[in-house]
């Protein structure tokens, strides 16, 4: 079963009326929490490695990219239960800094890819996004002191290896794209 954008919106809209003390296992919510894809996230900042084809990259080739001959890293595979549902996650630990890692390749994520491209039309590379229908969603707290960027940088790139550099990063919380 794939989890629908009227899924995903009835659970953001649970997410941000329940409390921890309600639901034992959900993290606490913070008042600038951002939800991309199916994930509710619980940070601030948000980027979208996005890309089409590459249909065979899953979620533990990820998993292998990121551990790679990183002794310094920790990479954890966790899930939220939705309906029932197993929604599978990464968490990736270095120097102190969590950054969750998740794969969408729900339909809607094409609509959203054009719905990105629309907004950023005078960009070059509109058609590359607007053609994406998969997307790793990377998603951290965003510090003042800029502390974790690295970690989130290292994240990124570690991906956008594993698909060979053909896919564009879109940083939802900047809203910049990084077309390498």
């Amino acid at each position: 079963m794939k989890l629908t954008r009227a899924d995903t919106e009835s659970v953001r809209r649970a997410l941000n009326t329940v409390s921890c003390a309600d639901s034992p296992g959900l993290p606490a919510l913070r008042d600038d929490t951002r939800y991309y894809g199916a994930l509710p996230l619980m940070t601030s900042g948000s980027w979208m490695i996005l890309f089409t084809g590459h249909e065979s990259v899953t979620l533990a080739d990820a998993e292998a990219a990121l551990r790679g001959d990183r002794p310094d890293w920790t990479v954890k595979r966790l899930a939220w239960d939705l309906h029932g549902r197993a929604m599978p996650y990464l968490v990736v630990t270095r120097e102190g800094h969590d950054v969750h890692v998740s794969l969408n390749t729900d339909p809607y994520v094409a609509q959203e890819s054009k719905e990105i491209a629309d907004s950023y039309a005078e960009r070059t590379y509109a058609a590359k996004v607007a053609a994406a229908d998969r997307r790793f969603e990377i998603d951290f707290e965003m510090r003042e002191d800029m502390d974790n960027f690295n970690t989130v940088a290292f994240v990124q790139h570690s991906l956008r290896d594993l698909l060979g550099g053909d896919c564009i990063t879109f940083m939802a919380s900047a809203e910049e794209f990084i077309d390498e």
